[in-house]
């Protein structure tokens, strides 16, 4: 009879395990700590910076003063960005002056990450949510709050 009992309590002690860890994962920003690790890596992997600043620089001179959305698809993208998987393919434009003009990509949903490109004049205060990268580039956790 010992046996059963040891094997509900391993069995009981394995669930509570499983549902403290999962709430773990959900209540607390673990997953979105990774996906914006899973974008970073995917993007410093696959795509030349100085070729990402210029099609981004291009992109806001070409759409100067007006706010924009598109698909970079249907733009003359460098070499790479496709290979960045599980994120959205859209460019959001935000104009201003040099160090206030930049553009969103991978912005495929609320509280998603997303990598902020301007010319290496744009600046941002940087914190736990904003991690740069290169001058002008920076990931940011979740772009819901920005």
């Amino acid at each position: 009879m010992r046996a059963p009992r040891r094997q509900v309590l391993v069995f009981l002690l394995v669930l509570v395990s499983i549902c403290a860890s999962w709430s773990l994962y959900v209540r607390y920003p673990i997953g979105r700590w990774l996906e914006v690790k899973s974008l970073e890596r995917q993007v410093k992997r696959n795509i030349d910076p100085v070729a990402l600043q210029q099609w981004a620089t291009n992109l806001l001179a070409r759409h100067a003063g007006e706010y924009s959305s598109q698909d970079f698809y249907g733009t003359n993208m460098p070499p790479g960005l496709k290979k960045v998987q599980g994120f959205g393919h859209d460019v959001q434009i935000f104009p201003g002056a040099e160090n206030e003009a930049h553009l969103w990509l991978f912005a495929y949903r609320k509280g998603g990450p997303v990598l902020w490109v301007g010319s290496p004049a744009f600046a941002t205060p940087t914190n736990a949510n904003i991690i740069p990268w290169k001058p002008g580039m920076y990931f940011v956790w979740d772009h819901f709050w920005y």
